[in-house]
C-alpha cells in the first residue's frame, strides 16, 4: 500500500472534519427527539426500579447464554476499534485514508442489514448467530495474517457480525419479550451488556496493548489472536448451549 496517498493533508485535518460533522449529526438527532411522541397510557402505566419482567425473561437460559455472548462479543469488538486503525497504519496504509477505510465495516453493515430478513427466514437463529460469530472471528484472522488486502477483507465482514451476531440476538430477545418486559429488557441489555462490554473491553484493549510489546510497539499479531480466541469462544457458546425456542411467549402489546 502506498503511504504517499493525500500527502498534502495532514491526518488532523480530515480529523477536525469528522468531528465537525458527528457534532452537527449529534444536533440534528436532539432536534428531531423534540417532535417524539410521548407514549401511550400503558408505557406510563407501571414503572419499576428494578424491572423483575425483564430480568425474568434474562434468566431464561436461550435468553441468559444469548446476552453472555453479547457480552463476550462487544468487549472482543472494543479490541478490534482499539486496534485496527494503528494497525492498518503499521501496514503502510496513510493515516488520513484510514478513517475511510474503517467505514468500509459500515457500508457492509447496510447490505447485511437488508439481507438478514431473508437470511432468517431460510435459516434458524443458532446458523445465523454462528455464522455472526465465526465471520467476527475470520474478521480477526484475516487482520493476523499482516497482508493489507486481506486486511480489507476482514473489516468488511463488520456487516456480518453487526447483522448476523448482535441484530440477531437482539431480535431473538426482543421476539421473547412481551409488552411489560420489552421497553426494560432493551434498557437493561444497553445499559449493563453495552455499557459492561465497553468498560471491560476498553481496559482489556489498553492492558493488552502494554502487555504484547515488540520493538517499542503493540505486537499486533499476538494482540489479533487473542481476539481470535475470544470470537471463538462466542461461537462455541452458542454451538454448544443455545437451542432456540419454537414457541415464542411474547405477547402482542
Amino acid at each position: 500500500m502506498d503511504p504517499g496517498i493525500l500527502p498534502s493533508r495532514p491526518a488532523a485535518d480530515f480529523q477536525a472534519t469528522a468531528f465537525l460533522i458527528a457534532s452537527a449529526g449529534s444536533i440534528l438527532c436532539v432536534v428531531l427527539a423534540i417532535d417524539l411522541p410521548e407514549g401511550t397510557r400503558e408505557t406510563h402505566a407501571k414503572r419499576e426500579l428494578i424491572p423483575r419482567a425483564a430480568i425474568d425473561l434474562i434468566k431464561r437460559k436461550g435468553v441468559a447464554i444469548l446476552a453472555v455472548v453479547y457480552l463476550l462479543s462487544s468487549i472482543i469488538d472494543k479490541l478490534y476499534s482499539f486496534g485496527a486503525a494503528p494497525y492498518l497504519s503499521r501496514l503502510g496504509f496513510n493515516e488520513a485514508w484510514i478513517p475511510s477505510i474503517l467505514t468500509l465495516g459500515q457500508a457492509t453493515e447496510v447490505i447485511m442489514l437488508f439481507g438478514l430478513g431473508a437470511l432468517m427466514s431460510r435459516f434458524s437463529y443458532k446458523f445465523v448467530l454462528i455464522l455472526g460469530a465465526l465471520s467476527q472471528a475470520a474478521r480477526f484472522f484475516l487482520l493476523w495474517t499482516g497482508i493489507p488486502w486481506l486486511g480489507l477483507a476482514g473489516i468488511s465482514l463488520n456487516g456480518l457480525v453487526f447483522a448476523c451476531l448482535y441484530s440477531a440476538i437482539l431480535m431473538y430477545i426482543d421476539y421473547r419479550s412481551d409488552a411489560r418486559s420489552r421497553q426494560a429488557l432493551h434498557q437493561l441489555v444497553q445499559l449493563f451488556l453495552g455499557g459492561s462490554s465497553a468498560l471491560l473491553g476498553n481496559l482489556l484493549a489498553g492492558s493488552l496493548g502494554q502487555v504484547v510489546q515488540s520493538g517499542g510497539g503493540t505486537e499486533y499479531r499476538v494482540f489479533w489472536l487473542i481476539s481470535l480466541g475470544g470470537a471463538l469462544a462466542s461461537a462455541l457458546l452458542v454451538w454448544l448451549f443455545f437451542s432456540e425456542e419454537k414457541t415464542a411467549s411474547r405477547e402482542q402489546a
